[in-house]
């Protein structure tokens, strides 16, 4: 493993590439995420957003590249009710509530590189736009007998057409 990493290191400085970006040149990104935006009382867990995106440049100014990014999250309430279960059985019944939320996004990446504005050759500063799609899922379940619907209560796909924004650094040791 020690070797790979060393190699995966030391790959830039063999590559000796004049300037920090070029035609036909191919980067991959790989990203992690800090967290995502959702919170609440309660145990949550979520998976910090993951991403991956491909960039092949068509000049030594413009790449273009496919993006996808996934994350998702769950809170879990557990509570106690009072009410008539069934069969005239009234009582405080204990219940949990698991709410989930999923985003598989895929799409379509440009960006400008200002190589051409920078003096250093390792530093490939860049800025483009992205077009796609977010899969988006959400999933609410209840065991509350209060509630009337037990197991899956609601499930549904929502998301859509999106379009954002990035900018960012590189720099090729």
């Amino acid at each position: 493993m020690k070797n790979i990493i060393i190699i995966l290191l030391l790959l830039p400085v063999l590559n000796g590439q004049a300037q920090s970006f070029e035609k036909k040149q191919v980067d991959i990104n790989l990203g992690i995420g800090f967290g995502n935006t959702f919170a609440a009382s309660g145990h949550y867990r979520s998976i910090p957003p993951l991403s991956m995106a491909i960039e092949y440049g068509i000049t030594d100014d413009i790449s273009i590249g496919g993006y996808m990014a996934y994350t998702g999250a769950s809170w879990r309430y557990s509570g106690r009710d009072w009410c008539n279960a069934g069969g005239g059985n009234w009582g405080y019944y204990d219940y949990v509530d698991v709410h989930k939320w999923s985003f598989f996004i895929l799409g379509v990446r440009g960006a400008y590189h200002f190589g051409r504005f920078i003096k250093v050759d390792e530093l490939d500063l860049y800025a483009g736009a992205l077009l796609g799609n977010n899969f988006a899922r959400f999933t609410y379940t209840t065991s509350d007998p209060c509630h009337g619907n037990r197991g899956t209560y609601y499930s549904g796909d929502y998301g859509g057409v999106i379009f954002g924004g990035c900018i960012g650094a590189r720099y090729r040791f």
